[in-house]
């Protein structure tokens, strides 16, 4: 291991989450990155979190403790494409204001972080070439696909809606605190397709007659969202209402005042509410939550895309498929 760098031995892979952790002396780092989402990419953020974050072992010793099942990798795939989707989707929408403001048409934001990630990614040496290679195929695809995206912005707040649901029924109807399913509740299905229903017919609602009704706030609204964040960032984990849960209502902010960017903002927060959903389902408890060095935190959610593919590919291959 390269002990030089911070949380790099990978001796100790179960540490634990003090109350407050993000307070430590590097935990603005931390606070800001949770303030932007836990997953989204930024030009500037991958040549700081390389220098900031823990060994690409290290992180790979603690994700694949906690994604080890096939239903758990199978879901975290769908969750990296709904992660990727809102990232892209939020950087084409900022790489439009910012070609309506200086008149340009170059994707200075999209393509800054799609090359920067990919070759982040690329030169983690301790992944197999096969596994680092998906990885950049993936960001790849996400950055063809970005102005798609950007336009799709009601279909995709329509198709979220079961992720929606299910997080709903865990971690507010269930009061479910911890993502570990060592006390598995039910998820009842009538109850799951009655919030469905209820959840489209409020969209559809909001889409035909109250679509822009608080357009005029959005100044305010914005900056009572900014106050949220960094004020719930703080202990993300601890108590009172965490970020995360903007990803259930970031859709009708978004509709409501006519900000395509507050859904893909949100899209990032609630792919991290289904990612506790599946490790809830597959009683594996998420590694994020257990991290206490803010190094670990860094390198969980920027070697992500890689972390995931090689723990699939050690799981299909344990199940004996040659890959």
């Amino acid at each position: 291991s390269d002990v030089s760098r911070p949380g790099s031995a990978i001796g100790d892979v179960t540490p634990a989450r003090p109350r407050n952790s993000v307070d430590d002396g590097r935990g603005r780092v931390a606070v800001a990155a949770l303030r932007r989402r836990p997953f989204l990419r930024l030009p500037v953020q991958d040549p700081a979190e390389r220098s900031n974050g823990a060994a690409y072992e290290r992180a790979y010793a603690h994700f694949r403790r906690d994604h080890a099942t096939g239903p758990n990798l199978a879901y975290h795939c769908l969750c990296l494409v709904f992660q990727l989707t809102g990232n892209f989707g939020l950087l084409a929408e900022l790489d439009a204001k910012l070609g309506a403001r200086f008149g340009t048409e170059v994707p200075i934001m999209s393509l800054s972080t799609a090359a920067a990630w990919a070759v982040t990614l690329a030169a983690q040496s301790d992944a197999p070439l096969g596994v680092r290679l998906c990885s950049v195929l993936a960001i790849a695809l996400a950055y063809r696909l970005r102005e798609r995206i950007r336009a799709a912005w009601r279909t995709i707040m329509t198709l979220q809606a079961p992720i929606e649901v299910l997080a709903l029924q865990l971690f507010v109807i269930n009061k479910v605190r911890d993502t570990s399913g060592t006390t598995q509740v039910s998820l009842p299905f009538p109850q799951f397709v009655a919030l469905l229903g209820g959840r489209l017919f409020l969209q559809s609602l909001l889409s035909q007659r109250l679509r822009g009704a608080l357009a005029g706030a959005k100044v305010p609204i914005n900056v009572a969202l900014a106050a949220f964040m960094a004020a719930s960032c703080r202990d993300p984990f601890g108590g009172g209402v965490p970020p995360f849960f903007v990803g259930l209502v970031g859709w009708a902010l978004s509709l409501l005042t006519e900000q395509r960017w507050m859904l893909f903002y949100s899209m990032g927060f609630l792919a991290s509410l289904g990612q506790g959903v599946s490790h809830h389902l597959a009683q594996e408890e998420g590694t994020l939550p257990q991290l206490a060095q803010v190094a670990d935190e860094l390198a969980h959610t920027t070697f992500f895309p890689n972390l995931l593919f090689q723990s699939a590919q050690a799981s299909l291959r344990a199940a004996g498929l040659p890959i």
